[in-house]
């Protein structure tokens, strides 16, 4: 009887992608003369190409020619897709500077496609748009396997108009409301005007950052306490028609 050193097969765990298709490679070494390896479930080879819907054991079986067999087994170990999910939210003072918070469930790799045809591979970014509209943002994530999923919504981005004028002014030289002035967001252009109750032009500018003083003339000459009319034409940044208000 010659000396016979056993069969020795070889263990192992795969790491996977749900549907990833994976060759298992069952090994072995010694026995006697020729190995003959038969997969439990499967061919009789040593390869045999799988694509596991589930983590799962395969197993398969190693024969010398003294028909001695020795068994073992590898794991197909599917890991699952880490998911991408992310909300946005609009800076009050400029809507379209928007702040993207992602709530994916594995941020190792991440890159974002905000549908202007800009770019980021920052975890939480921000962005500013150059303009109104509705883009499709993406955002991409994987994790250390390659593992990866995607998500992609439509973000409308409206660009408010807030004008606020205030009711009543103090030009009274005591440092508080000494200047009636608009305070507003989103305005292209503007014209404001300010009557006396007789509808005569007093004051005009069509710079959004000019106050009025409450004088008249070019000697700036103080108006009387009262009532005055005024009127603001102003074009919202995106749109091409004109809105008019007045008040007193």
């Amino acid at each position: 009887v010659e000396p016979y050193d056993s069969i020795q097969t070889e263990s192992d765990t795969l790491y996977l992608c749900p549907g990833d298709e994976v060759t298992l490679r069952a090994r072995s070494q010694w026995g006697k003369g020729q190995r003959t390896t038969k997969w439990i479930t499967g061919p009789t080879d040593t390869l045999w190409t799988v694509q596991p819907a589930s983590s799962q054991w395969y197993r398969y079986r190693v024969t010398d020619q003294c028909l001695i067999a020795a068994e073992d087994s590898i794991y197909a170990w599917v890991m699952p897709n880490p998911v991408a999910s992310f909300t946005y939210l609009q800076d009050p003072g400029n809507p379209l500077d928007v702040g993207f918070t992602n709530y994916s469930s594995d941020t190792l790799n991440v890159r974002w496609y905000f549908g202007d045809g800009d770019t980021s591979t920052q975890v939480h970014p921000r962005h500013i748009y150059g303009r109104p509209g509705t883009y499709w943002v993406g955002l991409a994530v994987s994790d250390t396997l390659g593992c990866s999923d995607s998500a992609a919504y439509p973000v409308e981005l409206k660009m408010d108009h807030y004008v606020y004028i205030p009711s009543a002014f103090t030009p009274n030289n005591d440092a508080v409301n000494e200047r009636f002035n608009v305070v507003a967001t989103g305005i292209e252009r503007m014209e404001w005007a300010v009557f006396n109750r007789w509808g005569e032009l007093i004051w005009e500018t069509f710079d959004a950052t000019q106050a009025w003083d409450g004088t008249y003339g070019p000697d700036g000459t103080k108006v009387p306490s009262g009532i005055y009319i005024w009127k603001l034409q102003f074009e919202p940044k995106e749109n091409d028609y004109r809105k008019i208000v007045s008040g007193h």
